[in-house]
């Protein structure tokens, strides 16, 4: 029996995909935590900038 290279599995394709989709969520969250963390602390610090 001759070896043969290791095909892709569509199993590790998927869970490659899966965690991509993961990060980029977790990218998005964090920086949408950030503009409302910086939105929150303008608006608190100046009270006249939220008019």
């Amino acid at each position: 029996m001759m070896w043969q290279p290791l095909k892709r599995s569509s199993l590790a394709i998927k869970a490659l995909r899966l965690t991509t989709a993961v990060h980029d969520v977790n990218a998005a969250l964090i920086l949408l935590i950030a503009a409302l963390t910086l939105l929150s602390l303008k608006t608190t610090t100046n009270p006249h900038l939220a008019k």
